[in-house]
């Protein structure tokens, strides 16, 4: 009679618990081996779609002592994985495609909006995915809160953290510009919640978040063209009247800011002319890229208002502490035709164990020297990270090493498989993990027969470019869906929702890179650059986060029901606060972003966490 309850309830849990985004996983039963019977039972449910079944691990201890061990076991392992998806989209997924735009010859117009958007949303954009795709039963309310949640984060706090650092007159087009597209991008959300509330997703919602981003980028390029071609005739028309000298010297930028910020490393900006063309540059796992600044009023501009300016779109990824010129990242990232040869290789065992261990090494010794304290701490907890992802994913810009080729030959192939789940699929007669086996040796044969020691291979950084992309995108979605899996876990025992997992642990850990990298640029005399990226950044992983992994899930038959609730509806309505707050607050300071524009935003924050608490709590609800 009791086993009969029992079934009846699971089959009553399991029936009900729908409501909302997802399937829920409830515990809660009489003892241990109920809930771990049922944990087993609704893996698609109470799982994230990782390798590793934290739910089970933990559910299934006898103990609860056990289950605390077992759940602080799953914290420093999320730890790591976040120091691992920092390490492969900054190190890693930046550098090869910054290599592929400078292959492929690639304009800074589209590959702002393409190429480098998407290097610099690379973990948001992933993190949504692995919610949506990974498992059979979406958890979309981690990646709707994680979007949300992370939109609202950067556009309050990232953006106050840029003012506060430095005061600074914000370009009026490019910011406004994103703002509107911003807001068009949350009312479709707030469309889409409401209209299919209570109701299975409709391919027709997730294509129109990929409509506005495809009108935000013909927006942004065209009107880059518009801009460029008046600036080139007005150019010739001050040439012609000989108003203006022609020339300004890129040595006069930098003894300016010298002088301005002292002894410390400053932007190696080259400047052609006074209205030179945009630059970009790199910082702390983001690319900034600026384009010319807009006539604020008539008359001639200083050297360092052009040198400032910005726009949003063009953000993207690289791991240095300090502003670099565009020209020495695309050289250093790419090197595509004009690497010096490799060193030479003594051809011994001994010499080959040298040079596999010297392209190994996952510390730069000079980049380590150089670093504080607190950051060889963190670069030697990071070095084991490093070695698996040398192992494993090729690098363009590193110099050519048969040994580490023949080891990528190997690793690729079966990492790629295995990052997919699909390595004991069956095609034919063989399971795919064979099938790379023998992709694995045919390059590696073809390695061992055609290739040099000291000759790099003509087409080896292109290859490499294009073999390291994609597998540091395999490294990011895997590790996108154990982190899932984790937050999810976590999401079980506590009681706490997605939504709510996913504005706290998967929204600050993904964001705390932006607000670095930002406020890094902005201390370096380029505000302009770390607010543009503050804004169009979310504006783009919302916008494509939300829209392809849902349209992927909808295509594959997959039922995902977003459900409209109090905690959606508090993030929404915040995350239009920030944004008009912005679009009010800034043109009523005349652009001019100050203390009290920073402060505002922080409010909104804490007003916004509180509420948040409050509702999940259950303390009030509308």
């Amino acid at each position: 009679m009791e086993n009969a309850t029992l079934s009846a309830l699971v089959t009553f849990v399991t029936s009900t618990v729908a409501s909302g985004d997802d399937e829920r996983c409830v515990l809660g039963f009489r003892n241990y081996s109920d809930d771990c019977s049922y944990v087993l039972d609704h893996s698609d449910a109470c799982e994230g779609g990782g390798y590793l079944l934290w739910t089970s691990y933990v559910v299934c201890q006898g103990t609860p002592v056990a289950r605390g061990f077992t759940i602080f076991g799953s914290v420093v392992f999320l730890a790591l994985l976040f120091l691992l998806i920092t390490a492969a989209a900054d190190d890693f997924f930046s550098s090869n495609v910054s290599a592929i735009i400078d292959h492929l010859k690639i304009s800074q117009n589209i590959a702002g909006v393409t190429f480098m958007a998407f290097g610099n949303g690379a973990p948001d954009i992933f993190s949504s995915l692995a919610s949506v795709i990974s498992v059979k039963q979406p958890k979309a309310g981690l990646a709707v809160g994680e979007l949300l949640g992370g939109g609202i984060f950067v556009t309050t706090m990232v953006v106050a953290s840029i003012v506060l650092a430095q005061p600074f007159h914000v370009m009026r087009r490019p910011i406004m510009r994103d703002i509107v597209f911003y807001l068009v991008a949350v009312a479709w959300t707030l469309f889409v919640f409401l209209y299919g509330q209570n109701q299975q997703m409709l391919m027709w919602e997730p294509i129109g978040f990929i409509v506005i981003y495809v009108l935000y980028a013909v927006t942004v390029i065209v009107g880059r063209f518009v801009r460029q071609r008046s600036k080139r005739k007005e150019k010739k028309e001050r040439r012609r009247r000989s108003v203006y000298p022609t020339q300004v010297s890129s040595i006069a930028v930098m003894e300016t800011e010298k002088s301005d910020y002292g002894s410390r490393r400053t932007p190696t900006i080259v400047v052609e002319s006074l209205h030179s063309s945009r630059e970009s540059v790199f910082e702390n796992g983001k690319f900034f890229c600026r384009e010319e600044p807009e006539e604020e009023e008539d008359g001639p501009r200083s050297v360092e208002e052009d040198t400032t300016s910005t726009d949003s779109s063009l953000v993207y990824v690289i791991h240095d502490h300090s502003v670099v010129a565009v020209s020495e990242v695309r050289a250093s990232a790419a090197h595509i035709s004009q690497l010096p040869p490799p060193p030479e290789v003594d051809v011994t065992w001994h010499g080959v164990c040298l040079d596999a261990l010297r392209h190994l090494n996952p510390l730069d010794a000079e980049e380590f020297s150089d670093a504080s304290v607190f950051m060889k701490v963190f670069m030697i907890c990071r070095a084991p990270i490093m070695l698996v992802l040398k192992c494993s994913t090729p690098l363009a810009e590193a110099s050519w090493s048969k040994p580490i080729a023949l080891l990528h030959a190997f690793t690729g192939p079966v990492f790629l498989v295995f990052a997919f789940q699909l390595a004991q699929k069956t095609i034919g007669p063989l399971q795919i993990w064979a099938y790379a086996l023998i992709v694995s040796a045919t390059i590696a044969a073809f390695i061992i027969f055609f290739t040099e020691f000291g000759e790099t291979p003509k087409y080896y950084k292109q290859f490499a470019c294009y073999a390291g992309f994609v597998l540091s995108v395999a490294w990011i979605y895997m590790v996108s869906s154990e982190v899932v899996d984790v937050v999810n876990m976590i999401g079980i025992m506590s009681g706490i929702s997605h939504e709510v997992l996913g504005l706290t642990i998967l929204a600050w850990s993904n964001s705390i890179g932006d607000l670095i990298a930002d406020v890094s640029v902005a201390r370096q005399g380029f505000p302009r650059m770390a607010i543009s990226a503050a804004i169009g950044g979310p504006c783009f992983n919302l916008l494509i986060g939300f829209g392809f992994p849902f349209l992927i899930a909808c295509a594959q038959g997959k039922q995902v029901i977003v459900d409209m609730d109090t905690v959606k509806k508090v993030m929404l309505l915040f995350l239009s606060l920030s944004l008009l707050a912005s679009l009010i607050l800034l043109p009523a300071q005349r652009f001019n972003a100050r203390r009290p524009y920073a402060l505002v935003l922080v409010g909104f924050y804490v007003v916004f966490l509180v509420l948040v608490v409050l509702a999940e709590l259950k303390v009030y609800s509308f």
